[in-house]
């Protein structure tokens, strides 16, 4: 930009700069936003159903009603409808509906179908 205002082309250096400007602007703007919606999702809790084995009652399967944060993996969750559960899972039944824009930038939800 230096060079332009050198070689006398003032006004095209002076709008770029504006360009740029705005632009770094707008980016930073955008990924405070997304770093605050991220932020957000990590401290959300929920009430989910749960199916885990109780070791006092000799390994047999029960059902809890537990938050969201003390899932533990190998967790079964019920997922239940219209939810939102910021979490990695796996699917064994079923079909849904995620998005993942927060993960990778596509900005249609993704339909998901079990393994």
């Amino acid at each position: 930009m230096a060079l332009w205002f050198w070689d006398g082309y003032e006004k095209y250096a002076v709008c770029i700069l504006f360009v740029s400007a705005g632009g770094v602007a707008e980016n930073l703007y955008e990924t405070t936003r997304n770093i605050n919606s991220i932020r957000k999702l990590a401290k959300y809790e929920c009430q989910i159903t749960v199916r885990r084995s109780d070791e006092a009652d000799g390994g047999a399967a029960r059902c809890y009603t537990v938050s969201s944060d003390e899932l533990v993996p190998g967790d079964v969750v019920k997922v239940p409808d219209n939810c939102l559960m910021p979490c990695d899972m796996v699917l064994l039944t079923g079909s849904c509906i995620v998005n993942e824009s927060m993960l990778t930038g596509e900005s249609v939800p993704v339909i998901k179908n079990a393994v």
